[in-house]
Parts: structure tokens; C-alpha cells; sequence
């Protein structure tokens, strides 16, 4: 097998002269280097549970003056506005070193190679426009962030608020650092519909029984 593969790469090698060989093993690497970077059946199978986890429904419950829930009101579905391509912001100040803090006081089952993957990926761009959530389960719109900024610009929020009232929520999400098994999950997201209205929150995932399962989570910020 080692010889018929070495016959081959001599063969390729003799179609081309060297300037175009190394052309063409940039082209090669290049490529490799996509699909690496490119996100996984895995990701957006997180992403979705994430997304229908914390946007497909809400509910209010009415307490009676002695505290006792007195009604709770029937699910609605809420609008939800999500950015196609976001990263982790800069604000969180993950590192490396973070990874011990984290597992002591927030996430106790984290795996060190989870939260590598996750920093590895955190200035890679996710790309969501493609999750394909049912409309039955929450009604849902994507925005690049040209036409977020162009939106800003003209009435921030109020402008915001105006084209897709305030039932809508404005949704920012990372891409997934994963285990070796790929079995655990930690990701980021954020929620936001007016100017004081937010947060941003780190979520611990695990497949258990073959679904994922939100294990832990982090509120890192809120306005």
C-alpha cells in the first residue's frame, strides 16, 4: 500500500513543474485548513438546543398575595432575531488560565479539553443561518450585522424596537468547544431587546441518552 502511494505522489509531482507543485500543495492546504474551520453536524446540533431551549416559549406565572402560583399563563412564542454571523466578544476575557476558575467555582465537570476547543474557536465566525427551527416552535429571522449597524445608526433600539416590536429578541451565539468524545459542549450566547435589557451567558452541555442536556449554567453579563 506504502509503495502504490509513493508511485502516486511521483507521478503527480512529474505533471507538474515546481513552481506549480507548490501552488497547487498551497491550494491543498488551504482547503484543509476550510474544512477545519468549518462547523460541524455536532455544532449546529448544540446551537439548535440551545436556541429552543431558551427562545421557543414564554410564560408568565401569576402568584396569589400568600406566594402560591395562582396561574400560569399559556406559552406564547416569542420573536427572535438572530445575528447569521457572530463571535465570542472580546468583553469575556477567556483564557487559558480561566479554565481552573472556571471548573472550581462555576462549572465543576468541565473538560480541559472542551474549554480549549472553545477558546480555539472563539474568533471563528459562527454561521446559524442554516439550523432550519421549525416555525412551530419559535418564529425566527437572521441579520447580518451590515444591516444590524445600519439599523443602529438610524434610532438604535427605538428603530430596533419599531421594525420588530418588543417581543423580539436580538441573538448573538458562539461557535461550540467540545470534549474528545464530543459528548460535552460549552458555548456562548447572548439575548438583548432594548438598551437595558441583556445578558450573556456561558452554557455547559452533555449527550445524554442521545440528546443534549444543559448540565450548567453562567451569567456573564447583564444590563
Amino acid at each position: 500500500m506504502l509503495v502504490v502511494g509513493t508511485k502516486c505522489i511521483n507521478m503527480i509531482c512529474e505533471l507538474f513543474r515546481p513552481h506549480e507543485m507548490k501552488m497547487l500543495l498551497l491550494i491543498i492546504a488551504f482547503l484543509g485548513l476550510k474544512k477545519s474551520n468549518a462547523q460541524t453536524r455536532h455544532e449546529v446540533e448544540v446551537m439548535k438546543t440551545v436556541i429552543l431551549d431558551n427562545f421557543s416559549q414564554w410564560k408568565d406565572t401569576l402568584f396569589d398575595k400568600a406566594g402560591k402560583i395562582k396561574k400560569v399563563e399559556t406559552p406564547t412564542k416569542r420573536n427572535s432575531i438572530i445575528i447569521k454571523k457572530t463571535t465570542v466578544p472580546n468583553t469575556l476575557q477567556l483564557k487559558a488560565s480561566t479554565y481552573h476558575n472556571l471548573k472550581e467555582n462555576i462549572f465543576n465537570s468541565l473538560d480541559s479539553i472542551t474549554y480549549k476547543d472553545f477558546l480555539d474557536k472563539r474568533n471563528r465566525v459562527s454561521e446559524i443561518k442554516y439550523l432550519n427551527i421549525s416555525e412551530t416552535l419559535i418564529k425566527t429571522k437572521y441579520i447580518d450585522t451590515v444591516a444590524l449597524d445600519s439599523i443602529f445608526k438610524k434610532g438604535g433600539w427605538k428603530k430596533f424596537n419599531k421594525l420588530y416590536s418588543l417581543s423580539t429578541d436580538l441573538v448573538e451565539i458562539s461557535r461550540v468547544g467540545f470534549n474528545k468524545d464530543k459528548t460535552q459542549a460549552l458555548i456562548y450566547y447572548s439575548r438583548s431587546n432594548c438598551g437595558l435589557c441583556g445578558s450573556g451567558y456561558l452554557c455547559l452541555y452533555e449527550l445524554i441518552n442521545g440528546r443534549w442536556r444543559l448540565v450548567e449554567k453562567y451569567m456573564e453579563w447583564i444590563a
